[in-house]
């Protein structure tokens, strides 16, 4: 229940952020980091739960622990977005990078069998 709490939050607060001089690619990109990173965040817990035979391969994240690589995760999304307003000439590059990021990995844990459970 807690992980699907933070996934709401994490979407609600895309409507807390101002998008002043964001053009709709820029928008639409953004938008679906959030469903990306949404998907990743919940496949990364469902991997580290202690008895599903699946390992976090991320050092970072694995070193953390469950709660921790949550956490990891959840900042990690507001940073992206502070880049990504912030640095307006590099906005659609940054934005692109994360989606592909967020993407490879949600497309590499369904392919060895993640699944999101509630």
């Amino acid at each position: 229940m807690k992980t699907l709490t933070i996934s709401i939050i994490i979407i609600l607060l895309t409507g807390c952020a101002h998008f002043d001089g964001w053009n709709t690619r820029d928008k639409i990109l953004f938008g679906t980091f959030t469903a990306l990173h949404t998907v990743d965040l919940l496949q990364t817990r469902e991997i580290m739960k202690d008895d599903n035979g699946y390992h976090e391969c991320n050092p970072v994240l694995d070193g953390l622990g469950r709660d921790g690589a949550t956490v990891a995760m959840v900042l990690a999304y507001p940073a992206v977005y502070l880049l990504a307003n912030y640095i307006p000439k590099y906005r659609t590059p940054i934005l692109i990078i994360v989606n592909a990021m967020s993407g490879i990995c949600v497309i590499n844990n369904h392919s060895i069998g993640v699944r999101i459970k509630f």
